[in-house]
């Protein structure tokens, strides 16, 4: 079984985080559209079997998980690829 780790990168209240206000008037936090891409990923490969799949940040993206700790899920779980949405 091919295994994937998929991190949508920061956390929600990441300073500085956000997109620029001159093309994003509301200056959208980068974890509300790297969550986004994640869970298109997550939905686009529902079509396929033979993985499995992980999401290692804080899918509410409320909790900051450290870089070491993401990456130590990632390890715990055997991930054949790691994969980190910026």
């Amino acid at each position: 079984m091919f295994k994937i780790a998929l991190n949508a990168g920061h956390y929600i209240d990441e300073p500085g985080k956000r997109c620029l206000k001159s093309i994003d008037p509301a200056e959208t936090r980068e974890w509300v559209l790297n969550d986004r891409i994640c869970d298109k990923v997550e939905d686009g490969l529902k079509n396929y079997e033979g993985y499995e799949l992980l999401r290692i940040d804080d899918t509410t993206g409320r909790q900051n998980l450290t870089i070491s700790r993401r990456a130590k899920k990632a390890n715990d779980f055997g991930a054949d690829i790691y994969v980190a949405v910026h």
